[in-house]
């Protein structure tokens, strides 16, 4: 009769042995799955953070081919001619957005880049340089030219076209 109910205490024990080790596991079960969770969670935040910095290295490469221009125009402006540093200038901007950044801003910098080289090939190779033209109707008509490129220089809005690629999303 003893036995007996030692038989059924060790199969009591061993209910409640495979209960715990079925609780065990799902405690386990429960860990891993949080862990997993955690691991999701700081991926998405490290994915948040390169883009993040991505995007300022974005804006730093449109911020770099703006201040290009608005430097070489505020030169053509300061001087009512294409110097050397704002053909430099000028230079640097197409080159870089040629590289790195979109179509519209690749053509405008090279629009330009055009009227600025127009504007210093005609300034140094007919009006003041070595090979200036001589008075008269031809040099005339240079000079007309130069003005108005000058003039068109002048009047660009960069910002109307690098603003649409540079606003700050607000969420």
């Amino acid at each position: 009769m003893f036995g007996f109910l030692i038989g059924g205490e060790v199969n009591d024990y061993a209910v409640q042995l495979k209960t715990l080790e079925n609780n065990m596991e799902l405690a386990t079960l429960f860990v891993e799955i949080i862990i997993g969770i955690a691991l999701i969670c700081v991926a998405c935040g490290s994915n948040k953070i390169a883009k993040n910095q991505l995007n300022a290295a974005r804006r730093d490469i449109y911020l770099s081919v703006y201040d290009n221009i608005t430097k070489a125009l505020g030169h053509v402006f300061a001087e009512g001619n294409v110097n050397d540093d704002a053909k430099d200038l000028f230079w640097q901007a197409r080159d870089r957005a040629r590289l790195e950044l979109p179509d519209d801003i690749q053509q405008y910098t090279q629009n330009l880049f055009d009227k600025m080289w127009e504007a210093y090939i005609l300034y140094y190779n007919k009006i003041s340089g070595e090979y200036r033209l001589p008075k008269g109707k031809e040099k005339s008509a240079a000079v007309e030219e130069h003005q108005r490129i000058i003039g068109e220089l002048i009047k660009e809005r960069p910002h109307d076209i690098f603003s649409k690629h540079m606003k700050i999303k607000i969420r």
